[in-house]
C-alpha cells in the first residue's frame, strides 16, 4: 500500500507498517486517516448556473486543532479540487490532509477559489475583471468542527462572502432597443483583503468602475462587488462578512452608470447597502424624451444569493408624487401686506418692489396704466387694482414640485355692490378655476375665494393668471394669494 506523510502538531511523524492494513483500521494506524471531503454551496454561483459545482473548482483547506483557530493550523492552505458532485480530492499527493493519529479533534476551514498566496490566512479580493464570475466569487466554509478520524466523512458548507449586484433594465416605450447598452457600477472599491481566520474584509483599495455583464436575456446586468455601506469611507474599518453586516468601504457618490447610443444617464446609490452574501437587485427604468436619455431607480430588492433572477418580475417604480408630502404651500403673496408695507401712491406692477416672493415674476399682461398696486386708506393694506373692463395679471416662475392638484386661495373686493366675484377668473397653466358665486354687498370689503385646479402634469414651472372682462363694470381689488399643492 502507499503511505502518506502526515503533518501533525508535534511535527512530521514517519509511519511504518508490517502489513498492508486498510487506513480505516484504527488498530494498526490509529486515527490518521484521510477525510472524505465533500461540500455544498448555500445558493448558487454568480453565473446563475443551476448546478452549484462544475468540477473545475479549486479550493484551499486549513486544518487546525479544535477550538484553536486557523492561526494554529497544522495543515496550511492545502490545494484541493472538486468534481461536479462536490467531492474534494488533493491537487497532488503532497497536498493531502489527514486526521491526527492520536484521535484528537480538529476544525476545518476552506475557501475558494484557491490562492497559493493565502498561506498566511489572507485572501486577496480583486473584482476588477468581471468576465469570469466564478474566478472572483469568494466562498468560505468553517462549519466542520470537532472532527476526528473516528468519522471520516466531512461535509463543508460554503457561503458567498461578497455581494451579487444585479441591475434589471426596464424599458420605457420611448426606448425601442437596448442594443449596445453598457451598465457600470461606480464608486465602490475593487480590491480588499479577506481574513480567513475571522471572516472580516479589510484594507479596501480605491473606488473603481466595475463593468457589469449582461446575461442572455439582455435585461439583467450582473457583477460581484465588495460589501459596502453608503455612508462610510474607503479606509480601514472592517466588514464582518460572515455576519452579513457592513460597516465600511462605500465611497461617496456610488452610482449605476448607463450608456446607450452615445448618451449617458445614472442613478445614485446613496441609500443602498451591499451586504455580504446577499443578492441585491437594482431595477432601473430607462427612457428618452427625445432630448435626454434618462434613468430612474426603482424599489431595491434584497435577498439571499440563491436561485436564478426572474427577468419577468414586476419591479416597483415611484409614481409622480409618491415622495411628496400630503400638501405643500408653493407660495403666498400678500404684496407686502403681511410685513406692513404700504405704497404711498398708486404703483405700476413693473415698478412695485414690495413683493413677498422676489424670485417670482409679476406681470401686467394686458398693459395699460391702471393695473396697479394701491393702498386706499379705507382698506389699510396693499392690493392690486383691476379697473373696470379687461385686465390680465400674472404670477410666474414657481415650481409645481410634482403636484397635479392645487388649491388657489385669494381675496377680492369690489369698488361697488351687486357685482359677482366670478367676474375675476383665475387660471393655472391654462386650466381655469371658478370660485363659488357671490355678489358683493359692500364696497371695498374683501371676501375669500377658493378654487381647485387639477393639471395633467406636475412637471416644470407654473403660471397663474387673474383676468377680468367686460362683465367687470365696477372694478375689483385682488389681495393675499396662496397656492397649495396636494397629493
Amino acid at each position: 500500500m502507499k503511505l502518506r506523510k502526515l503533518l501533525l502538531a508535534a511535527g512530521v511523524m514517519a509511519l511504518t507498517t508490517t502489513s498492508c492494513t486498510d487506513l480505516d483500521d484504527h488498530s494498526d494506524y490509529g486515527y490518521a486517516v484521510e477525510p472524505n471531503l465533500t461540500g455544498y454551496i448555500t445558493g448558487q454561483q454568480a453565473s446563475g448556473a443551476n448546478v452549484a459545482w462544475t468540477g473545475t473548482e479549486e479550493l484551499g483547506i486549513f486544518v487546525a486543532p479544535a477550538g484553536q483557530g486557523l492561526g494554529s493550523a497544522t495543515s496550511v492552505n492545502r490545494h484541493y479540487k472538486s468534481d461536479a458532485s462536490g467531492n474534494f480530492t488533493p491537487a497532488s499527493e503532497s497536498e493531502t490532509v489527514a486526521f491526527p493519529g492520536d484521535g484528537s479533534k480538529v476544525d476545518f476551514f476552506a475557501y475558494l477559489p484557491y490562492q497559493a498566496t493565502a498561506d498566511n490566512g489572507t485572501y486577496l479580493i480583486d473584482v476588477t475583471d468581471q468576465t469570469d464570475p466564478r474566478s472572483i466569487d469568494l466562498l468560505y466554509a468553517k462549519n466542520a468542527k470537532d472532527k476526528s478520524g473516528l468519522t471520516q466523512n466531512v461535509r463543508l458548507g460554503f457561503s458567498h462572502q461578497l455581494t451579487h449586484v444585479v441591475v434589471a433594465i426596464v424599458n420605457d416605450p420611448s426606448i425601442t432597443s437596448t442594443a449596445g447598452l453598457t451598465v457600470t457600477l461606480t464608486g465602490t472599491p475593487t480590491t480588499a483583503k479577506y481574513n480567513l481566520a475571522n471572516g472580516k474584509i479589510t484594507d479596501a483599495g480605491a473606488a473603481n468602475d466595475i463593468a457589469l455583464q449582461v446575461d442572455n436575456t439582455g435585461v439583467l446586468y450582473t457583477g460581484i462587488a465588495i460589501p459596502a455601506a453608503p455612508s462610510a469611507s474607503t479606509t480601514s474599518t472592517a466588514i464582518s462578512a460572515e455576519g452579513r453586516s457592513v460597516s465600511a468601504f462605500l465611497a461617496a457618490g456610488a452610482t449605476i452608470k448607463l450608456t446607450l447610443n452615445g448618451q449617458e444617464a445614472s442613478v445614485a446609490l446613496d441609500e443602498v447597502t451591499l451586504k455580504s452574501g446577499d443578492r441585491i437587485i437594482l431595477p432601473v427604468r430607462i427612457s428618452d424624451d427625445g432630448t435626454n436619455f434618462k434613468a430612474e431607480l426603482g424599489k431595491v430588492v434584497e435577498g439571499d444569493w440563491t436561485g436564478d433572477v426572474d427577468a419577468e418580475i414586476n419591479y416597483e417604480f415611484p409614481e409622480p408624487g409618491d415622495d411628496l408630502p400630503e400638501e405643500t404651500e408653493i407660495f403666498y403673496e400678500s404684496m407686502g401686506a403681511e410685513s406692513g408695507q404700504k405704497v404711498s401712491a398708486n404703483t405700476a406692477i413693473s415698478a412695485f418692489t414690495g413683493w413677498d416672493n422676489k424670485d417670482l415674476t409679476f406681470t401686467n399682461v394686458s398693459g395699460g396704466k391702471n393695473l396697479t398696486v394701491r393702498c386706499p386708506a379705507s382698506i389699510g393694506f396693499n392690493s392690486i387694482w383691476f379697473p373696470a373692463g379687461i385686465n390680465d395679471f400674472s404670477i410666474s416662475g414657481f415650481e409645481l414640485q410634482g403636484y397635479t392638484k392645487f388649491t388657489l386661495e385669494y381675496q377680492v373686493a369690489c369698488n361697488g355692490t351687486g357685482q359677482d366675484i366670478q367676474t375675476m377668473m383665475p387660471a393655472l397653466n391654462g386650466v381655469s378655476g371658478t370660485p363659488d358665486s357671490f355678489s358683493f354687498t359692500a364696497t371695498n370689503k374683501f371676501s375669500d375665494a377658493v378654487v381647485e385646479i387639477e393639471l395633467e402634469s406636475g412637471e416644470g414651472t407654473g403660471e397663474i393668471h387673474f383676468t377680468t372682462d367686460a362683465s367687470n363694470t365696477k372694478g375689483l381689488r385682488l389681495a393675499k394669494i396662496r397656492l397649495t399643492g396636494h397629493k
